[in-house]
């Protein structure tokens, strides 16, 4: 929610109030458990991202040394060691992959 809707957030809360009496509390409940989990949930992702970066970062200075260095990995006949090294590399979407599905389980709470 952004604080842009937070006066239209309170004005359908006191409409619901107003129309439904103690009936308001059941999306004010909502929306504390929906920040709650959004505030548990900003640490994971942002350590998802942040590694996501790194390995990316990785990957292109890795792809941007061989296609310099061209020249010189042919006549040295190297093709094989690097590509090993690039193959060792973990793929970036397998691990953004992974961090993913163990953070998905915390968001089907929020259905």
């Amino acid at each position: 929610m952004t604080l842009v809707d937070l006066p239209f957030t309170l004005f359908f809360l006191a409409l619901i109030g107003w129309l439904g009496g103690p009936m308001m509390f059941v999306p004010m409940a909502v929306m504390v458990m929906l920040l709650l989990l959004s505030t548990i949930m900003k640490g994971k992702i942002g350590q998802t991202l942040d590694e996501s970066a790194r390995l990316s970062t990785q990957k292109q200075t890795q792809l941007l040394d061989s296609l310099y260095n061209l020249s010189d990995i042919k006549q040295n006949n190297a093709e094989g060691i690097i590509q090993r090294r690039w193959e060792q590399n973990p793929p970036l979407r397998f691990l953004i992959g992974i961090s993913n599905h163990v953070n998905t389980p915390m968001l089907f709470l929020i259905r």
